[in-house]
């Protein structure tokens, strides 16, 4: 061979006819089906799970049914029944091998069954997919075959539609001819490569794990891969579905959860100038409580307990329904965060205006301080209005949600209600003193949230005595999650390229 002379690429061996006529000489049986690996079908259904929970899709959780799929290369049904029908209305099936095809016609949910290969396959007009799964046949089709495939994908899928491939890849940068079924298993280099030739960039790369050894041998290393349409989309509108169902760049979030220390000190200060217990911060309120069993402190109201009961079990119910709200639609997606932060504000500006309109108490009753000869001479009446139940109801149920949202957005050294934990973590940072200033996150966090808790709580105070009364502290509260929750709609969306 001359120097001038080219080797063929490995997709040039291909031979469609050569690569039908294996399959066809296959039992439809799901060992014929996986070359006698059944073991592998549950861990790869689940992995394939997992792939598209991450990107919106399944049963479980807020997590979306589409109302039609398609599937490349469906053999007979393994994956169009463990995978998609549970998570699509309907699944259309290509699949050049009839016979594999006869035990789902019919099927419920199953649809159209197209009895050819990728690369004979066009959409049907006015068809569009919400999502197009292609498992293990990508290896059949030739380069320039792989590329219009790819074209009529993006024909198909609808506006927020979703591409999926999973497939064998190479263990070195080659890709490698197999004669026996005429196919290439090609590297992940070469996968990208076609897809960004094809003008697709990809959002999602995931490597399937926890295959078995098959004879004391692994299996080739199977790669799911999402790319997306780069070059003809535009980006999301700020009123699209898309936008709002997906997740927000959590990075800088910590500056949206230093607001809420600020807004804890205000409503915690304000909130025991008025009743005598905290709505944000639980650990005072249990120690109320442990003391009214021996009717102390003797200078409240003997059933002043009650209103630390009353704060710590709606503060309980506030976590449990801000944490199951998160978890149940999708914790960092926008309009979850968006609406958990507008919930609080809505419920604390009601107190406030309850308060504004006198419906309840917007300064403390019931008690009277005299300063006289260095003595302080206190009288408090032995009870209490009921009506002071439902600003601290309220408001500890709101409290719990900030708390919840520096925990789903993955802030731990952020409780943004508590500073005891905060104090401890930050004094026991053993790079305290020494790391510089931007290499240590942690401890600014801790350091700034201490600080604005400090300054909301005086803030809180010199409101509480002013005209504007405990309503004051509560608006300006309101205010500041109003503002949290619309940041959250603008805030920059989770980058998805990989």
């Amino acid at each position: 061979m001359s120097a001038s002379e080219e080797l063929p690429t490995p997709d040039s061996l291909i031979q469609l006819d050569d690569g039908k006529k294996y399959w066809e000489g296959i039992e439809p049986t799901l060992s014929g089906m996986l070359g006698g690996k059944t073991s592998v079908s549950r861990i790869d259904l689940q992995g394939s799970r997992t792939f598209l929970a991450r990107l919106g899709f399944g049963v479980k959780n807020g997590r979306k049914i589409v109302p039609r799929a398609l599937e490349g290369g469906a053999g007979i049904g393994r994956v169009t029944e463990g995978l998609l029908l549970p998570m699509a209305e309907c699944v259309d099936i290509i699949e050049p091998v009839a016979k594999f095809t006869a035990v789902l016609e019919g099927k419920p949910g199953v649809g159209d069954i197209y009895n050819v290969g990728l690369e004979g396959w066009k959409p049907a007009e006015g068809v569009q997919y919400d999502l197009i799964w292609v498992q293990w046949c990508a290896a059949y089709l030739p380069n320039k075959e792989f590329l219009e495939f790819l074209d009529h994908c993006k024909a198909a899928l609808g506006p927020e539609g979703v591409l999926a491939f999973k497939e064998n890849i190479s263990t070195d940068d080659n890709d490698d001819f197999d004669e026996e079924d005429s196919s290439v298993t090609r590297s992940n280099i070469k996968f990208q490569a076609l897809f960004k030739a094809a003008g697709w960039q990809l959002i999602k790369t995931e490597l399937q794990r926890g295959f078995p050894l098959i004879d004391n041998r692994p299996l080739l290393p199977v790669m799911i891969e999402s790319p997306e349409a780069g070059k003809d989309q535009a980006p999301a509108g700020f009123g699209s579905s898309q936008r709002w169902t997906g997740d927000v760049d959590t990075r800088w979030g910590d500056l949206l959860l230093l607001v809420c220390f600020l807004v804890a000190g205000l409503v915690d200060s304000a909130a025991f100038n008025m009743y005598g217990c905290f709505v944000s911060m639980q650990t005072g309120n249990t120690i109320f409580v442990g003391l009214g069993a021996s009717g102390q402190p003797e200078n409240l109201p003997s059933k002043a307990w009650s209103r630390c009961l009353l704060a710590i079990v709606c503060f309980a119910i506030g976590a449990l329904f801000f944490s199951s709200f998160h978890r149940y639609f999708g914790p960092q997606r926008r309009w979850v965060l968006a609406a958990s932060f507008l919930l609080q504000a809505i419920i604390t500006g009601l107190v406030a205006l309850l308060a504004t309109t006198g419906a309840v108490h917007n300064s403390p009753t019931g008690r009277h301080t005299i300063h006289r000869d260095g003595l302080i001479i206190e009288t408090v009446e032995d009870a209490f209005p009921f009506t002071d139940y439902a600003p601290i109801s309220l408001l500890a149920f709101q409290s719990a949600g900030q708390i919840v949202a520096s925990r789903v957005l993955k802030y731990n050294s952020m409780p943004t209600v508590v500073l005891t934990s905060l104090y401890c973590d930050l004094m026991s940072d053993a790079k305290l003193f020494t790391a510089p200033l931007a290499e240590n996150a942690d401890r600014s966090r801790r350091s700034v949230g201490a600080v604005l808790l400090l300054a909301g709580a005086i803030g809180g105070g010199f409101l509480s005595k002013s005209w504007v009364g405990f309503a004051g502290a509560l608006w300006i509260a309101a205010f500041l999650k109003t503002c949290i929750a619309v940041a959250w709609c603008i805030w920059k969306p989770k980058a998805t390229n990989k």
